[in-house]
């Protein structure tokens, strides 16, 4: 069975190792970067079916990803995660 690809968007390089080793154990196909930039070249040249990113990021943070993504993919299911967050970022 063909799955389109996990994309993870994390800046911390021992967190987006662990996410991708956790989801390579799944049996899920992953693809990683570390900035904004990168996930959007991803987008528009992979099959992706889900992006996990981080929201606190540099320069362009996940919100900001968030929005662009979804000019490209307005169908693409996107989780965003902080290991900083607030009741107002989450509510937003």
């Amino acid at each position: 069975m063909s799955r389109s690809a996990v994309l993870i968007v994390e800046d911390d390089d021992a967190l987006r190792d662990a996410l991708v080793d956790t989801l390579d154990m799944a049996g899920y196909s992953v693809v990683a970067v570390s900035d904004a930039a990168a996930a959007l070249d991803v987008l528009r040249d992979q099959p992706i079916g889900i992006m996990f990113s981080d929201v606190q990021m540099k320069p362009t943070d996940g919100f900001e990803l968030l929005q662009q993504a979804r000019r490209l993919r307005a169908d693409l299911p996107v989780v965003l995660m902080t290991a900083y967050g607030t009741i107002e970022k989450a509510v937003q």
